[in-house]
């Protein structure tokens, strides 16, 4: 029976359904030494978005004030306003809250009015939504923002109602029709003779987004070819089948990591092994898709499982005729290599291990390496018996001829190197690795991991231009930007979220003391997130003066060294801490603090004049900061003419705000409690940026307030500064060295 595959992908899809995001969130902010505020009762709007047709929820919270006096509350009203030519009421209006007096009778079209009291607790102490409304966005309704204006009410807390000041009104965003994203896959071109066994990449050459799936159904001339094996990645879901009957292959993928390995341009999908047949004829055989509109036989998706536009550019291989006068190649050796102990006073290996290095069809050529559990053994006593603590495995490249290198380390051999406490290293001319044994303990699985050295110098000027127009990189270079110096390299692995310690080398390039010490990797992750990592210079390979830069990772993408352009400034602590030593992690941010913040970490063009708002006084604390802010459209009031200086800035807000320096090509795989939330899309770009993650429920938690802690980690991945690892003691006496934020607040608060 010949199965499609649209079905391979929906059977794998179906592992990988029950996975959710896991991630950490880390966000924004901090403040400057002043007293504690008083802040009023607050009622505020939950926004929505959604397309012309659909209908969507708003929600309304209020939270008691936080005064001298008790301020809670047993009764309140409520009046919102919408625009009737954009929006329809639809339904009840929910009464989330509970009160046992719920009255809307006095509601019209365009305006909502609720009083509501008898609340299950009689009185409402915390923020709490108390009350939902439902819209439908009307067919005609064009793109943009309708306001949902939060124009009155009041709170009773004995017997007198109290008008509600602090009011924030929301909006309903409607979208546009959404862009669908392209992508295009290339079928290799390779030529082999009779009896030869020639792999056939099928890559990823270009694509909008990050893939999520894949599914194709590939013909090929079996009177010429015969499948042996398709490979395809170990760490992702993979499935794959081949009638050398019929002469058609299918292959599926999906990723079931849950966004983490979410394929980009350049990677290879899976390779063929076809075997040439010997009776047939010289000529070029075709690789294709016999109908590419057929979603049985081409499917492509993104992150969010959206179907892609998809191109094809087909494949062959080409059967030639042995040149009588000309000596055959072998197309495979195989090399014995060394295992050795850094710091060893014996210069001869502890062990030996082989590499099967075979010729590609374009002429490089492809290493494979798997240190057995006997070699694993052996490596294990002669370390122990030199009292060292590191198997490095060498693998050399004298003609730089090498294309890729597969590494594998079998679960049984790893769990020796565990049990003696022995690090594990793989060096190559182009990087080396080193594996902790605390990173190999309890991984259930064989070890591999996949290096493609990117020697093609278009590829590494596109990598070039990318890396220049990120913020985590023109927040550390500026406009001058950064070069890449030395070789980039791709590294796949399935050993995911484990410290692993990379070195990547100068290869005799020249640079002076001040280029040395502007050097950074610039990481780009298969997620779509990037990173500006600073390294330490350390000693790379045996020739005295070679020098690489050593940095830690716990995921794998492509890395470039590259040197900074513009000589950074000295490091100033962009956060400062209280009179008492303490840093107070866990406290709420308001809004007067963040401009505060945002005035020493932005340098940003003053284009609009300097807003004048009524409750920001001349002599208070952070006018100067707020007007900054203003001016420089990072921040701005409310309809009334406030500014709300003390009012807490929520997870949401401080998104939004970080999104306002991003470029519009990034965006996340999302959170669970997002869907019409007023700042989906600017969560979602800044997530895709790599500045902020989730909890490890999946959510996001937009409307809880943003803690200092989770400030600081926030911006240093903003602003490209990596926490140092070598701080001795907290400069903060309620932040303990295993507080998880510890290295995070160090970095932001210290000078240097």
């Amino acid at each position: 029976m010949k199965i499609s595959p649209l079905q391979v992908a929906n059977r794998v899809s179906q592992m990988v359904v029950a996975l959710l995001i896991m991630a950490f969130l880390m966000i924004s902010l901090l403040p400057v030494v002043h007293a504690t505020r008083a802040l009023p009762l607050q009622a505020d709007v939950y926004s929505a978005s959604g397309h012309a047709g659909e209908t969507v929820s708003v929600a309304v919270y209020m939270q008691p004030g936080e005064t001298a006096s008790d301020d809670s509350f047993w009764q309140y009203t409520m009046k919102v306003n919408y625009d009737p030519d954009v929006l329809t009421l639809v339904g009840p209006i929910l009464n989330d809250v509970e009160a046992g007096t719920f009255d809307t009778t006095e509601t019209v079209t365009g305006s909502v009015y609720v009083k509501a009291e008898s609340f299950p607790t009689t009185f409402i102490f915390e923020r709490q939504k108390v009350f939902t409304m439902n819209f439908t966005i009307k067919p005609t309704a064009t793109p943009g923002d309708t306001p949902i204006t939060l124009v009155g009410g009041s709170f009773t807390q004995e017997q007198d109602p109290v008008e509600i000041s602090e009011r924030v009104s929301g909006k309903v965003t409607i979208l546009g029709t959404a862009q669908v994203g392209t992508a295009t896959v290339s079928i290799g071109k390779v030529q082999g003779q009779h009896g030869n066994i020639v792999d056939v990449p099928v890559m990823l050459s270009s694509a909008s987004a990050g893939v999520g799936s894949f599914g194709l159904r590939m013909a090929y001339d079996v009177s010429a070819l015969e499948v042996v094996k398709i490979a395809g990645s170990q760490a992702t879901v993979f499935d794959s089948t081949y009638n050398n009957t019929d002469g058609y292959l299918i292959a599926a993928w999906v990723d079931g990591t849950g966004g983490d390995q979410l394929l980009v341009n350049g990677q290879t999908l899976f390779t063929v092994s076809f075997k040439i047949k010997n009776t047939t004829t010289y000529d070029v055989k075709p690789l294709t898709i016999t109908d590419v509109t057929d979603i049985q036989q081409f499917t492509m998706t993104d992150g969010d499982a959206v179907e892609l536009t998809k191109t094809l550019q087909a494949g062959s291989v080409t059967v030639v005729a042995p040149e009588s006068d000309s000596p055959s190649v072998p197309n495979k050796d195989i090399i014995q290599v060394d295992v050795k102990a850094p710091g060893s006073k014996d210069a001869d290996s502890v062990s030996k291990a082989e590499i099967e290095r075979t010729l590609k069809s374009d002429g490089t050529k492809s290493d494979r390496i798997q240190l057995t559990t006997s070699q694993a053994k052996q490596t294990v006593e002669a370390i122990q018996k030199a009292k060292l603590n590191t198997a490095n495995i060498i693998i050399p490249d004298a003609k730089d001829e090498v294309s890729e290198v597969n590494v594998t380390l079998p679960k049984d051999a790893a769990g020796l190197f565990v049990d003696a406490n022995i690090n594990v290293g793989i060096v190559t001319d182009n990087v080396k690795v080193t594996i902790p044994a605390s990173s190999l303990q309890g991984f259930q699985d064989d070890i591999y991991f996949h290096f493609v050295p990117i020697k093609d110098a278009t590829a590494k000027q596109a990598i070039n231009g990318r890396a220049d127009k990120e913020t985590i990189v023109l927040a550390v270079a500026g406009e001058k930007g950064v070069t890449v110096v030395g070789r980039p390299m791709t590294i796949e692995t399935n050993l995911q979220n484990r410290k692993v310690e990379l070195v990547m080398p100068l290869n005799g390039l020249q640079l002076s003391q001040e280029q040395l010490a502007n050097l950074a990797i610039y990481v780009e992750h298969s997620d779509g997130t990037k990173e500006l990592l600073r390294g330490q210079l350390v000693p790379y390979g045996s020739s005295e003066g070679d020098l690489g830069l050593q940095f830690s990772v716990n995921k794998f993408s492509t890395f470039s060294l590259v040197q900074l352009n513009a000589v950074p400034e000295v490091h100033r602590a962009y956060i400062q801490g209280y009179e008492d030593r303490t840093f107070r992690p866990e406290q709420a941010i308001t809004r007067a603090e963040m401009a505060t913040i945002l005035t020493r970490v932005i340098k940003k063009d003053e284009k609009a004049d300097k807003a004048d708002y009524s409750d920001v006084t001349a002599t208070h604390w952070a006018v100067e900061s707020i007007a900054k802010v203003s001016a420089m459209k990072l921040m701005s009031g409310y309809p009334d003419g406030t500014f709300a200086p003390d009012q807490r800035i929520t997870r949401a807000e401080m998104a939004s705000l970080a999104a306002i320096l991003l470029p519009d090509d990034s965006s996340g795989k999302g959170f669970t409690d997002l869907t019409g939330h007023w700042a989906e899309k600017a969560i979602l770009k800044v997530q895709g940026a790599g500045i902020l993650q989730g909890y490890a429920d999946g959510s996001f938690k937009p409307e809880q307030s943003i803690t200092r802690a989770e400030a600081v980690t926030m911006i240093n991945r903003w602003l490209g500064r990596q926490p140092s690892s070598n701080i001795a003691t907290s400069p903060w006496d309620d932040v303990a060295k295993s507080y998880w934020a510890f290295a995070d607040i160090a970095e932001a608060s210290t000078d240097y």
